[in-house]
């Protein structure tokens, strides 16, 4: 059985989309997330999703590639994370909860003529 591996590029709201309507699901041989939300005082080494985003924004890349697995059921493309479940976690965290709420503060704006 021959594997097809290809590779591509995906805008974060489509991720995003393909998570909640259950397209990218969490495979079962992946752990749980191991990551802090911010750095832990004394664990310079230990990955968090602050530190995560903050290199995303620097560097304009996702860093390592998130790996996923292509099944096919009932001509539906469900891929399970294999490799990437913490990084996800840090963007749609930070989308759907630091992002929200940033958008939703009030900021007076001064138009001068």
């Amino acid at each position: 059985m021959t594997k097809n591996i290809t590779s591509s590029q995906w805008y974060v709201n489509d991720i995003i989309n393909k998570i909640e309507s259950k397209q990218i699901i969490r495979a079962d041989c992946q752990r749980k997330g191991r990551w802090d939300f911010l750095p832990v005082s004394g664990s310079e080494t230990k990955s968090n999703y602050h530190d995560y985003i903050n290199f995303i924004y620097k560097n304009n890349d996702s860093g390592q590639n998130i790996i996923l697995a292509l099944t096919i059921i009932d001509n539906k493309k469900i891929y399970d994370i294999i490799d990437g479940s913490n990084r996800l976690n840090a963007i749609i965290e930070f989308i759907k909860i630091r992002l929200k709420y940033i958008l939703n503060i009030w900021i007076v704006i001064k138009i001068y003529k």
